[in-house]
């Protein structure tokens, strides 16, 4: 597997592969929260998301070993649309 770093991320970028690419940028966040780099490229890609929700994009991307909570939340999310 690919370290968790900027190039690694560049690298999955370029092949098209956003969501990898993301998961990457939040984990060099989690260690470095003032990572310039890490959050503009995050900008970057949610940015270029087009035709999905944000937030849900979000959402997944971020699910963790709390996924239980986050599932109950979506649930009410789409209960709601």
């Amino acid at each position: 597997m690919i370290d968790d770093t900027i190039t690694a991320a560049l690298i999955y970028e370029q092949q098209g592969l956003r969501a990898e690419a993301m998961e990457i940028y939040k984990r060099v966040l989690e260690r470095d929260p003032s990572s310039e780099d890490a959050l503009a490229a995050l900008r970057r890609l949610n940015t270029q998301t087009q035709g999905v929700n944000a937030q849900m994009l979000e959402f997944f991307v971020s699910l963790s070993p709390d996924a239980e909570v986050k599932i109950r939340e979506f649930k009410r999310w789409l209960i709601k649309i």
